[in-house]
């Protein structure tokens, strides 16, 4: 979240949806992130595999302005993560 970086997840299922509860914004307008509800973690690796291969066919143009469009979840998520991690007494870049 701190390096400004869209995001799949390797991980259990519904892993999206916790992050998404805990206010954080995912990348479903350029990721089917249809994964996270996949409860067989066989199917679940396919599903993020199949879209890692997507991206990985696409042009270094196309990725550019796939980054470009979600700028703004990027900002969001950098400032939500900062905030929260405020509030813990946590405190990054001093």
């Amino acid at each position: 979240m701190i390096y400004f970086q869209p995001f799949l997840v390797f991980g259990s299922a519904y892993f999206l949806k916790y992050l998404k509860k805990m206010g954080y914004k995912t990348f479903d307008s350029i990721i089917d992130e249809s994964y996270d509800e996949e409860e067989d973690n066989d199917k679940r690796f396919n599903m993020v595999t199949d879209e890692i291969n997507c991206l990985c066919k696409m042009s270094i143009d196309e990725v550019h302005d796939i980054y470009l469009r979600v700028q703004d979840v990027l900002k969001y998520n950098y400032n939500h993560f900062l905030s929260e991690h405020k509030v813990m007494g946590i405190e990054f870049f001093k």
